[in-house]
């Protein structure tokens, strides 16, 4: 891409930034924005690769995440300041993971392996990132391709369980079994399919996307029926009610922070005798929504997973700003509640120390104040000064996401 500037007008553009462009913007560990300048060690001959590195691996991967978050970040920027650069660079992005798509729609990733698996979360991004494009533009490559991407997810990432409802899976490995504690076919599905809950709500939330752009294709529309049906069923589906509530109740007590090294080392056996039988439990009784509305990642990869609290509460209020359903609704504000006061004992500074996801919780604020039910408007201030004060920015789909923001 060529980009002419005779009048050096994008020098002095970028020769004096305002507050708003110096601030820092971040996405849990793998999107940090403090300048412009800063996308550079994210595109790299042309492509948006992950930041993140490890010791062992020493590779990259390309990021169709990262290439959304820093789409919507110059989107934000251009709205702000009305700079045309950051226009540009927004085209810049989304013709970076247009061309890294493949002819059979595919984004490989073979970072957590040395197989070029694909990642759903990452691959979804990448379509979403797509249809903004062909919703900013007009232009039809940008949704022929995101349904080329599509039919990737339905050839590679989705199966079929025994009522005919559809799941959509993690990623490509899932067809392997390779990671799983334990074997499951519940509801028919495959043992190595872990009922990924984010995932699969994403896969929804772009579903609902192509339907908007592309009513007349009535495709879109079964596999969401599909996907819903699946989703309201696996939910649903809550045995030993009783014994969840003992563990749920010991699981919480658990997460009082030691302060010697003797407590520590108790503590450690004491979550570790808790997990090891919370999966015989789960094993036995199989089930994500727990009593006081915890809804855990996936079945049988993880277990008490704290800070996918944030993703699986954003991903659902994402699809109730779609879709409006009001089974829906008791999952959402039971979660919110339960994670609100997970956080009032735990401490949102604990929190952040542990984890970065928990960044996202203003987006999570948000989102459930606009279409839930209203929250406090201290209590959202304040938890936007603790989350700037602890991390040092905010939240960038809180600024720039229309997935978060609407339109």
């Amino acid at each position: 891409m060529i980009i002419e500037d005779a009048c050096e007008e994008f020098i002095g553009e970028i020769k004096s930034l305002n507050m708003v462009e110096r601030g820092l913007y971040r996405k849990t560990d793998w999107f940090f924005a403090s300048k412009p300048s800063d996308i550079w060690r994210y595109l790299i001959n042309g492509s948006i690769y992950d930041p993140r590195g490890h010791k062992d691996l020493k590779k990259r991967f390309k990021c169709q995440q990262c290439a959304l978050a820093w789409w919507s970040y110059f989107g934000f920027l251009y709205k702000e300041t009305g700079k045309k650069l950051y226009d540009i660079l927004q085209n810049v992005i989304a013709y970076s993971v247009f061309l890294d798509l493949s002819p059979k729609g595919e984004w490989g990733h073979g970072f957590w392996t040395d197989e070029i698996e694909t990642h759903a979360r990452f691959h979804l991004d990448g379509i979403h990132l797509l249809i903004s494009q062909h919703e900013k533009t007009g232009e039809s490559l940008w949704v022929e391709a995101a349904e080329r991407g599509m039919s990737f997810v339905a050839e590679h990432l989705m199966e079929q369980l025994d009522d005919g409802s559809l799941w959509f899976l993690h990623d490509t490995n899932e067809h392997k079994d390779k990671h799983a504690h334990f074997h499951s076919v519940l509801f028919g599905k495959s043992p190595g399919n872990s009922l990924c809950i984010n995932t699969h709500v994403q896969a929804l939330t772009v579903l609902n996307r192509l339907i908007h752009v592309i009513p007349q294709k009535t495709l879109y529309s079964e596999l969401s029926e599909k996907g819903l049906r699946a989703l309201q069923r696996v939910l649903e589906h809550q045995p030993a009610e009783a014994l969840y509530r003992i563990f749920i109740v010991m699981w919480m007590k658990s997460r009082k922070k030691p302060r010697s090294k003797v407590e520590v080392v108790a503590h450690a056996v004491k979550v570790r005798s808790i997990r090891k039988v919370f999966w015989a439990l789960r094993q036995h009784y199989p089930r994500l929504v727990y009593p006081g509305g915890w809804i855990d990642r996936d079945l049988t990869i993880s277990c008490f997973s704290e800070e996918y609290q944030i993703t699986n509460l954003k991903d659902f209020l994402t699809l109730y700003q779609q879709m409006p359903l009001s089974w829906l609704v008791p999952y959402i504000k039971n979660n919110f509640n339960f994670l609100r006061k997970f956080l009032f004992q735990f401490g949102l500074t604990n929190a952040l120390e542990s984890s970065p996801y928990y960044i996202e919780f203003m987006d999570v604020l948000y989102m459930y104040d606009r279409y839930i039910e209203k929250i406090d408007h201290e209590e959202i201030e304040r938890v936007k000064e603790t989350i700037r004060r602890q991390t040092g920015g905010y939240s960038v789909d809180y600024y720039a996401s229309d997935l978060v923001r609407g339109k």
